[in-house]
């Protein structure tokens, strides 16, 4: 009788601490809340994850294999794009670099490629010539590159990135942007992959707001509907 008494005891007593899991990442320490949230460009359902980054940022092509890594694993409820920053006329020309390639769907062959010649090669890119000649050998000729580049899609894209750069409050790259709500600085999180692992946990914490607001939407529609 004690001994089944003084078990029920214990279980009761923990049962608090169990329910009051620690939150692993806190705001204002591992992330900054964006005031005021942006607007998202994503499918409905979906969690918007962009990372601010630039093809002249050193620290970007540092963290590119782990993007490369998450994106293979990320979340259903993901939806990822990059985003490039203009801080300067040198960022603006590889900002260019990036909308040329997305405009002529060349990204995905262009992407690493762009990092390596700025990085990894005794000529880093240093004019739109330079990027014409590169993006050349992947499908699209000097002359459509170069008219693309200086085009109004391109002009427009740009001018969208600085203000939506500015918008998110990104003073450093790379940064990750979740949902237009959440800002994670690679100094708050410490390393690359921290940066995922504290993006995979607002994922899930947007993820389910989502979930609940379209619960929501859709018995306040089945009310209205049966009126």
């Amino acid at each position: 009788m004690f001994k089944s008494f003084a078990l029920l005891s214990i279980l009761t007593l923990s049962l608090p601490l169990a329910q009051a899991q620690p939150v692993p990442y806190v705001e204002g320490q591992h992330y900054e809340r964006i005031e005021p949230a942006q607007l998202t460009q994503v499918a409905p359902g979906k969690v918007e994850v962009i990372e601010v980054f630039s093809y002249a940022c050193h620290a970007c092509a540092a963290a590119q294999p782990e993007v490369d890594r998450w994106k293979k694993n990320m979340p259903a409820t993901a939806q990822f794009d990059y985003l490039p920053a203009v801080f300067n006329p040198s960022w603006e020309l590889a900002a260019r670099g990036y909308y040329t390639a997305k405009a002529l769907s060349l990204i995905d062959k262009t992407h690493q490629a762009t990092f390596d010649a700025n990085f990894n090669s005794p000529s880093p890119l240093a004019t739109a010539d330079d990027f014409a000649r590169l993006y050349s050998t992947f499908g699209s000729n000097v002359e459509e590159l170069t008219k693309t580049m200086n085009g109004f899609a391109v002009n427009n894209w740009i001018m969208q990135a600085k203000k939506r750069v500015m918008a998110y409050g990104v003073d450093s790259t790379p940064t990750l942007v979740v949902h237009g709500k959440w800002r994670i600085s690679g100094r708050a999180a410490g390393s690359y992959m921290e940066m995922f692992k504290i993006a995979d946990f607002l994922i899930r914490m947007e993820a389910a707001h989502l979930a609940k607001t379209a619960g929501v939407d859709n018995t306040e529609s089945k009310a209205f509907a049966a009126r």
